[in-house]
């Protein structure tokens, strides 16, 4: 008798509705804040002066670098200059009106991106 109570005991847990699950309400999330980013401050373009902030005679260690200030938002690119004989490649940052302007930029954003450079005419 035993047995057949328990059996139907089981037949009954068989039969039985599932009970109900709570469902949560979606809830809508704003989405997720992006990083900030600090943008260098822009140069002034069209001057005769750039920022020098590396001079291999070697091209592609300076390409690699003007890519990397780049992809950080520097106005990175590379020139070609010949110093006493030998063509260097050089990463050059920004255009300036003068001399003292590149220095300050020099002093001041690269400076902040713990790069070093010198003022050069383009």
């Amino acid at each position: 008798a035993a047995e057949a109570q328990a059996e139907a005991s089981m037949e009954a847990q068989t039969r039985a509705p599932a009970p109900a699950v709570a469902v949560a309400k979606a809830e809508t999330l704003p989405p997720p804040a992006s990083p900030s980013v600090s943008t260098p401050s822009a140069p002034s373009s069209g001057g005769d002066w750039t920022v020098v902030v590396l001079s291999l005679a070697k091209p592609e260690p300076v390409a690699a670098q003007a890519q990397v200030l780049v992809q950080q938002g520097l106005p990175a690119t590379v020139r070609q200059a010949t110093v006493n004989g030998q063509t260097m490649h050089r990463v050059a940052v920004g255009s300036f009106a003068s001399a003292a302007e590149a220095r300050a930029y020099a002093a001041g954003t690269l400076a902040k991106s713990g790069l070093k450079g010198w003022p050069a005419k383009l």
